[in-house]
Protein backbone atom coordinates (compact mmCIF):
# COMPACT_ATOMS: atom_id res chain seq x y z
CA UNK A 1 0.00 0.00 0.00
CA UNK A 2 1.23 3.28 -1.00
CA UNK A 3 2.45 6.03 2.07
CA UNK A 4 0.72 9.25 1.54
CA UNK A 5 3.04 12.27 2.40
CA UNK A 6 0.72 13.98 5.69
CA UNK A 7 -0.86 17.68 4.31
CA UNK A 8 0.47 20.76 6.31
CA UNK A 9 -2.35 22.17 8.25
CA UNK A 10 -3.90 25.13 6.21
CA UNK A 11 -3.13 28.36 7.90
CA UNK A 12 -6.12 29.66 10.05
CA UNK A 13 -8.34 31.90 8.04
CA UNK A 14 -7.95 35.71 9.46
CA UNK A 15 -10.76 36.46 11.58
CA UNK A 16 -13.52 38.56 9.72
CA UNK A 17 -13.01 41.79 11.50
CA UNK A 18 -9.73 42.19 11.80
CA UNK A 19 -7.76 45.33 10.21
CA UNK A 20 -4.22 44.27 8.56
CA UNK A 21 -1.20 45.66 10.09
CA UNK A 22 1.14 47.45 8.21
CA UNK A 23 4.74 48.73 9.01
CA UNK A 24 5.78 52.50 8.29
CA UNK A 25 8.55 52.69 5.97
CA UNK A 26 11.78 54.34 7.56
CA UNK A 27 13.69 56.88 5.37
CA UNK A 28 16.84 57.81 6.27
CA UNK A 29 17.49 62.00 7.65
CA UNK A 30 18.51 63.77 4.94
CA UNK A 31 21.92 65.21 5.28
CA UNK A 32 23.09 69.23 5.21
CA UNK A 33 25.20 69.78 2.53
CA UNK A 34 28.66 70.60 3.21
CA UNK A 35 29.98 74.10 3.91
CA UNK A 36 31.56 76.24 0.72
CA UNK A 37 35.30 76.14 1.29
CA UNK A 38 37.33 78.77 -0.16
CA UNK A 39 34.52 81.70 -0.76
CA UNK A 40 35.64 85.08 0.78
CA UNK A 41 32.36 87.63 1.90
CA UNK A 42 32.06 90.15 -0.40
CA UNK A 43 33.97 93.47 0.49
CA UNK A 44 32.94 96.60 1.88
CA UNK A 45 32.39 99.71 -0.18
CA UNK A 46 34.69 102.17 0.45
CA UNK A 47 34.47 106.63 0.71
CA UNK A 48 33.21 107.52 -2.38
CA UNK A 49 35.84 110.19 -3.91
CA UNK A 50 33.61 112.89 -5.58
CA UNK A 51 31.89 113.52 -1.72
CA UNK A 52 35.50 113.69 -0.40
CA UNK A 53 36.40 115.76 -2.80
CA UNK A 54 33.80 118.24 -2.24
CA UNK A 55 33.45 117.88 1.69
CA UNK A 56 37.27 119.07 1.36
CA UNK A 57 37.15 122.05 -0.94
CA UNK A 58 33.82 123.51 0.64
CA UNK A 59 34.15 122.24 4.03
CA UNK A 60 37.61 121.33 4.26
CA UNK A 61 38.34 124.17 7.20
CA UNK A 62 35.47 122.72 9.53
CA UNK A 63 37.03 118.95 9.38
CA UNK A 64 34.22 117.87 6.90
CA UNK A 65 36.43 115.98 4.95
CA UNK A 66 38.31 113.89 7.74
CA UNK A 67 34.56 113.51 9.76
CA UNK A 68 33.64 111.91 6.38
CA UNK A 69 36.56 109.46 5.82
CA UNK A 70 35.53 108.21 9.84
CA UNK A 71 38.77 109.86 11.23
CA UNK A 72 36.81 111.57 13.80
CA UNK A 73 39.62 112.82 16.23
CA UNK A 74 41.29 114.60 13.86
CA UNK A 75 38.48 116.14 12.31
CA UNK A 76 37.58 117.44 15.72
CA UNK A 77 40.85 118.84 15.56
CA UNK A 78 40.83 120.40 12.38
CA UNK A 79 37.39 121.77 13.19
CA UNK A 80 38.99 123.97 16.48
CA UNK A 81 42.03 125.21 14.23
CA UNK A 82 39.78 126.13 11.49
CA UNK A 83 41.82 123.65 9.03
CA UNK A 84 44.71 124.16 10.50
CA UNK A 85 44.42 128.24 9.66
CA UNK A 86 44.59 126.92 6.11
CA UNK A 87 47.31 124.80 5.42
CA UNK A 88 45.63 121.79 6.81
CA UNK A 89 42.86 122.16 4.48
CA UNK A 90 44.85 122.77 1.40
CA UNK A 91 47.17 119.64 2.35
CA UNK A 92 43.98 117.10 2.98
CA UNK A 93 42.80 118.55 -0.73
CA UNK A 94 46.18 117.67 -2.57
CA UNK A 95 46.70 114.50 -0.91
CA UNK A 96 42.72 113.97 -1.96
CA UNK A 97 42.95 114.81 -5.95
CA UNK A 98 46.29 113.15 -5.68
CA UNK A 99 44.64 109.56 -4.75
CA UNK A 100 46.73 109.32 -1.56
CA UNK A 101 43.84 110.03 1.04
CA UNK A 102 42.61 106.66 2.66
CA UNK A 103 39.67 106.57 5.03
CA UNK A 104 40.33 104.78 8.85
CA UNK A 105 40.46 101.69 7.22
CA UNK A 106 43.48 102.56 4.97
CA UNK A 107 41.05 101.93 2.15
CA UNK A 108 41.63 104.09 -1.26
CA UNK A 109 38.67 106.37 -2.40
CA UNK A 110 36.06 104.57 -4.54
CA UNK A 111 35.93 106.34 -8.04
CA UNK A 112 39.33 108.28 -7.82
CA UNK A 113 40.00 106.63 -11.17
CA UNK A 114 37.02 107.80 -12.69
CA UNK A 115 36.24 111.65 -11.32
CA UNK A 116 39.80 112.72 -10.82
CA UNK A 117 40.41 114.48 -14.29
CA UNK A 118 36.92 116.15 -13.71
CA UNK A 119 38.22 116.78 -10.05
CA UNK A 120 41.37 118.45 -10.92
CA UNK A 121 39.88 120.64 -13.77
CA UNK A 122 36.95 121.72 -11.06
CA UNK A 123 39.61 122.88 -9.12
CA UNK A 124 41.98 124.65 -11.26
CA UNK A 125 38.86 126.36 -12.51
CA UNK A 126 37.69 127.72 -8.84
CA UNK A 127 41.17 128.85 -8.33
CA UNK A 128 41.84 130.61 -11.80
CA UNK A 129 38.71 132.19 -11.34
CA UNK A 130 39.20 133.61 -7.82
CA UNK A 131 42.61 134.99 -9.13
CA UNK A 132 40.66 136.85 -11.84
CA UNK A 133 38.32 138.39 -9.19
CA UNK A 134 40.87 139.11 -7.19
CA UNK A 135 43.03 140.70 -9.56
CA UNK A 136 39.75 142.65 -11.08
CA UNK A 137 39.14 143.88 -7.60
CA UNK A 138 42.50 145.11 -6.76
CA UNK A 139 42.97 147.18 -10.17
CA UNK A 140 39.41 148.45 -9.26
CA UNK A 141 40.49 150.00 -5.87
CA UNK A 142 43.43 151.09 -7.19
CA UNK A 143 41.71 152.85 -9.94
CA UNK A 144 39.25 154.66 -7.52
CA UNK A 145 42.20 155.30 -4.86
CA UNK A 146 44.01 157.27 -8.21
CA UNK A 147 40.60 159.04 -8.53
CA UNK A 148 40.29 160.33 -5.11
CA UNK A 149 44.07 161.46 -4.97
CA UNK A 150 44.72 165.00 -6.32
CA UNK A 151 45.87 165.22 -10.07
CA UNK A 152 49.44 166.68 -9.25
CA UNK A 153 50.47 163.58 -7.35
CA UNK A 154 52.88 162.28 -10.06
CA UNK A 155 54.62 165.71 -10.58
CA UNK A 156 54.61 166.65 -6.91
CA UNK A 157 56.40 163.23 -5.86
CA UNK A 158 58.96 164.10 -8.75
CA UNK A 159 60.02 167.51 -8.07
CA UNK A 160 62.72 167.52 -5.34
CA UNK A 161 62.14 168.43 -1.87
CA UNK A 162 62.01 171.83 -0.71
CA UNK A 163 64.71 172.78 1.68
CA UNK A 164 63.37 172.54 4.81
CA UNK A 165 63.31 176.69 6.37
CA UNK A 166 64.90 176.47 10.02
CA UNK A 167 62.40 176.66 12.71
CA UNK A 168 62.36 180.49 14.19
CA UNK A 169 64.62 180.24 17.33
CA UNK A 170 62.57 182.35 20.67
CA UNK A 171 65.16 183.99 22.65
CA UNK A 172 62.30 185.63 24.97
CA UNK A 173 62.81 185.15 28.68
CA UNK A 174 61.43 182.23 30.67
CA UNK A 175 58.74 182.30 33.37
CA UNK A 176 60.77 181.24 36.65
CA UNK A 177 58.57 179.20 39.02
CA UNK A 178 56.78 181.21 41.74
CA UNK A 179 55.22 178.76 43.52
CA UNK A 180 56.10 178.15 47.03
CA UNK A 181 58.28 181.52 47.33
CA UNK A 182 57.60 184.23 49.18
CA UNK A 183 55.80 187.37 47.45
CA UNK A 184 59.20 189.57 47.88
CA UNK A 185 61.39 186.23 46.53
CA UNK A 186 59.14 186.19 43.77
CA UNK A 187 59.01 189.68 43.20
CA UNK A 188 63.02 189.99 43.10
CA UNK A 189 62.80 186.66 40.23
CA UNK A 190 60.16 188.07 38.54
CA UNK A 191 62.11 191.78 37.93
CA UNK A 192 65.14 189.99 37.29
CA UNK A 193 63.68 188.50 33.98
CA UNK A 194 62.12 191.34 32.94
CA UNK A 195 58.24 190.68 34.01
CA UNK A 196 56.43 192.61 36.10
CA UNK A 197 54.39 191.08 39.36
CA UNK A 198 51.03 191.63 40.49
CA UNK A 199 49.29 190.50 43.62
CA UNK A 200 45.97 191.13 45.17
CA UNK A 201 45.67 193.60 47.67
CA UNK A 202 46.43 192.97 50.95
CA UNK A 203 49.02 190.36 50.12
CA UNK A 204 52.14 190.71 52.48
CA UNK A 205 55.54 190.82 51.26
CA UNK A 206 55.82 187.02 53.80
CA UNK A 207 52.80 185.77 52.23
CA UNK A 208 53.48 182.22 50.50
CA UNK A 209 53.04 181.89 46.61
CA UNK A 210 50.34 179.45 46.07
CA UNK A 211 49.62 179.68 42.37
CA UNK A 212 50.88 182.09 38.91
CA UNK A 213 48.87 182.80 35.71
CA UNK A 214 52.22 181.78 33.14
CA UNK A 215 53.33 178.60 34.15
CA UNK A 216 57.03 178.06 34.90
CA UNK A 217 58.92 177.98 31.38
CA UNK A 218 56.46 179.78 29.17
CA UNK A 219 58.36 182.22 27.30
CA UNK A 220 57.16 185.71 26.97
CA UNK A 221 57.80 189.26 25.94
CA UNK A 222 59.58 191.64 28.45
CA UNK A 223 57.25 193.78 30.66
CA UNK A 224 54.43 191.00 30.86
CA UNK A 225 52.42 191.14 33.81
CA UNK A 226 52.29 187.91 36.20
CA UNK A 227 49.68 187.60 38.34
CA UNK A 228 50.28 185.79 41.22
CA UNK A 229 47.76 184.15 44.76
CA UNK A 230 49.18 183.93 47.95
CA UNK A 231 48.29 182.91 51.42
CA UNK A 232 49.33 184.39 55.20
CA UNK A 233 52.43 181.98 56.37
CA UNK A 234 51.06 179.94 59.33
CA UNK A 235 52.58 181.01 62.96
CA UNK A 236 55.20 178.96 64.69
CA UNK A 237 53.36 177.87 67.49
CA UNK A 238 55.28 177.42 70.49
CA UNK A 239 54.06 174.03 72.48
CA UNK A 240 51.96 175.87 75.41
CA UNK A 241 50.41 177.70 72.43
CA UNK A 242 49.51 174.59 70.33
CA UNK A 243 48.54 172.30 73.42
CA UNK A 244 46.10 175.31 74.17
CA UNK A 245 44.53 175.22 70.63
CA UNK A 246 43.81 171.88 70.35
CA UNK A 247 42.51 171.88 74.24
CA UNK A 248 40.11 174.93 72.69
CA UNK A 249 39.28 173.10 69.82
CA UNK A 250 37.79 169.99 71.91
CA UNK A 251 35.79 172.60 73.76
CA UNK A 252 34.33 173.70 71.06
CA UNK A 253 33.83 170.30 69.62
CA UNK A 254 31.84 169.43 72.74
CA UNK A 255 29.30 171.98 73.32
CA UNK A 256 28.75 175.94 72.75
CA UNK A 257 30.75 178.33 74.19
CA UNK A 258 31.37 182.69 74.47
CA UNK A 259 34.97 183.72 73.64
CA UNK A 260 35.64 185.03 76.73
CA UNK A 261 33.97 181.61 78.64
CA UNK A 262 36.04 179.19 76.26
CA UNK A 263 39.59 182.01 77.63
CA UNK A 264 38.06 181.64 80.93
CA UNK A 265 37.66 177.69 80.57
CA UNK A 266 41.57 177.74 79.62
CA UNK A 267 43.06 179.51 81.81
CA UNK A 268 41.15 177.03 84.79
CA UNK A 269 43.17 174.55 83.35
CA UNK A 270 46.27 176.32 83.98
CA UNK A 271 46.95 178.21 80.88
CA UNK A 272 48.14 181.57 80.62
CA UNK A 273 45.68 184.37 79.72
CA UNK A 274 47.72 185.01 76.75
CA UNK A 275 48.28 181.53 75.47
CA UNK A 276 44.29 181.04 76.24
CA UNK A 277 43.86 184.38 74.26
CA UNK A 278 45.96 183.36 71.79
CA UNK A 279 44.27 179.60 71.14
CA UNK A 280 41.05 180.99 71.21
CA UNK A 281 41.53 183.62 68.33
CA UNK A 282 43.92 181.02 66.22
CA UNK A 283 40.47 178.66 66.40
CA UNK A 284 38.53 181.47 64.47
CA UNK A 285 35.15 180.25 65.96
CA UNK A 286 31.80 181.63 64.50
CA UNK A 287 30.44 182.80 68.22
CA UNK A 288 26.80 183.48 66.98
CA UNK A 289 26.54 179.94 65.67
CA UNK A 290 28.15 179.07 69.16
CA UNK A 291 25.77 180.85 70.82
CA UNK A 292 22.94 179.49 69.20
CA UNK A 293 24.28 176.08 70.10
CA UNK A 294 24.32 177.07 73.87
CA UNK A 295 20.74 178.39 73.56
CA UNK A 296 19.70 174.54 72.09
CA UNK A 297 21.32 173.10 74.84
CA UNK A 298 19.77 174.96 77.59
CA UNK A 299 16.43 174.33 75.88
CA UNK A 300 16.68 170.96 75.16
CA UNK A 301 17.91 170.75 79.03
CA UNK A 302 14.91 172.72 80.51
CA UNK A 303 12.31 175.22 80.00
CA UNK A 304 13.00 178.62 79.54
CA UNK A 305 11.61 182.19 78.86
CA UNK A 306 13.24 184.77 76.34
CA UNK A 307 14.39 186.93 79.24
CA UNK A 308 15.65 183.40 81.02
CA UNK A 309 17.32 182.23 78.17
CA UNK A 310 18.82 185.39 77.08
CA UNK A 311 20.14 186.15 80.71
CA UNK A 312 21.19 183.00 80.75
CA UNK A 313 23.40 183.34 77.33
CA UNK A 314 24.84 186.71 79.07
CA UNK A 315 25.88 185.00 81.75
CA UNK A 316 28.13 182.29 79.61
CA UNK A 317 30.10 185.77 78.21
CA UNK A 318 27.97 186.18 75.08
CA UNK A 319 27.35 189.51 73.58
CA UNK A 320 23.63 191.17 73.23
CA UNK A 321 24.09 190.64 69.23
CA UNK A 322 25.29 187.29 69.63
CA UNK A 323 22.08 186.57 72.15
CA UNK A 324 19.79 188.06 69.78
CA UNK A 325 20.93 185.63 66.95
CA UNK A 326 20.87 182.54 69.52
CA UNK A 327 17.43 183.55 70.37
CA UNK A 328 16.47 184.08 67.03
CA UNK A 329 17.64 180.86 65.84
CA UNK A 330 15.79 178.56 68.39
CA UNK A 331 12.58 180.87 67.27
CA UNK A 332 12.25 183.33 70.26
Amino acid sequence: MNSIPPVPPAAPAPAPDATPQYSAPQYAAPSSPPPHQGLAAPPTPGKQFIAAWLLSYFLGVFGVDRFYLGKVGTGILKLITFGGFGIWWLIDLILILAGAARDKDGRPLDGYDRYKKVAWIVTGAIVALGIVISAINGAVAASLSSASSPTDTTQISREEPLAEEPAPVDDREAVPGLVGLTVAEARAAVEDAGFVLAVPDGTGDDWVVLTQTLSEGRQADPGTEILVTAEAPKPVLTLAQENAVRRAQSYLDLTGFSRTGLIEQLEFEGYSTEDATFAVDFVDADWNAEAAEKAESYLELTAFSRQGLYEQLAFEGFTPEQIEFALAAVGY
